[in-house]
């Protein structure tokens, strides 16, 4: 018979712990799975990323009744950099009292919790990223006043203009919206659930469903940084992107450390959950598309 010794306990339980943190970041991440993931280039001692783009060949004419050299072309590269520079942290104690009573774990609940903040935080530094990152101008905006203009009008602008700025047609486009919005494209004719996809297709989380090839995805949050036009992402305002709109990647996937903190009792530990990431628009914000009032 294995007897299990008190520091397999803790190791287990903290696992354990870390599974369930992993499992709510995800959940609470809404907009995490749309995007490209980098981390897998992140190695010690990185502090950004540079993602390589390349323009395309030129296609030239052969006059073959006087016969020429061919004049050979080069692919010319462009980098986004993705900084990894967004360090954040959720801090906090638990009395000893507080876990000996709690049932079920105040550790476990806590934890969860901070994972939860985590995953929201992360979503709202994405809204913001794609708001403000968005190519200012025309080519990239479409007027949309909520309750007045027609939603499915707006959405057709919208995808007019990702069509003009090659966003690939390919079932990575997605548009974010806010509840309020919800209602309005569940009105329109052409609006598909998310449940009558079929099997084939993996639904990410808060997909609401979709409307001329465009996968809806519906966030509560709002964003927290004004855009050098349209303000602030929140209630009225749309996001048509495409899975390489932005980039990402953790420098540091969310880590937990304790210390005894006695002052608060015996049996007191405070608990720190970190992560460290950066992100960042592609291609120069092209394949952003804002709706909003535009003034």
């Amino acid at each position: 018979m294995t007897v299990a010794k008190n520091a397999d306990v803790a190791g287990v339980q903290e696992a354990l712990v870390a599974e369930r943190v992993q499992r709510e970041l995800q959940a609470q991440a809404k907009l995490s799975g749309l995007f490209r993931d980098y981390s897998e280039l992140v190695g010690k001692g990185t502090s950004s990323l540079k993602v390589p783009r390349a323009d395309s060949f030129a296609v030239q004419t052969r006059d073959n009744a006087t016969p020429a050299e061919a004049n050979p072309a080069n692919l010319t590269f462009a980098f986004d950099e993705i900084i990894l520079d967004q360090s954040k942290y959720v801090y906090y104690v638990i009395p000893g009292d507080v876990e000996l009573d709690a049932k079920p774990s105040y550790e476990l609940t806590a934890a969860e919790r901070a994972a939860s903040a985590h995953g929201r935080n992360m979503d709202i530094v994405r809204l913001d990223t794609l708001w403000s990152g968005a190519k200012a101008g025309a080519a990239n905006e479409v007027d949309y006043v909520a309750g007045t203009t027609d939603i499915e009008e707006a959405l057709l602008n919208m995808i007019q203009k990702a069509d003009e700025q090659n966003m690939l047609d390919d079932g990575e486009r997605f548009l974010i919206v806010r509840p309020e919005q919800r209602k309005e494209l569940l009105g329109v004719a052409n609006f598909v659930q998310a449940d009558r996809y079929g099997s084939n297709i993996s639904v990410v989380s808060g997909e609401l469903g979709s409307l001329y090839g465009v996968r809806v995805v519906v966030t509560n949050l709002a964003g927290t940084e004004a855009a050098a036009a349209g303000g602030i992402w929140g209630d009225g305002k749309m996001i048509l992107c495409h899975r390489e709109s932005l980039g990402f990647a953790f420098h540091r996937q969310p880590t937990h450390d304790m210390d005894k903190a006695i002052q608060y009792g015996a049996g007191s530990m405070a608990h720190t959950w970190d992560i460290k990431y950066g992100l960042t628009a592609l291609q120069d914000g092209d394949l952003i598309i804002r709706a909003y009032d535009v003034v």
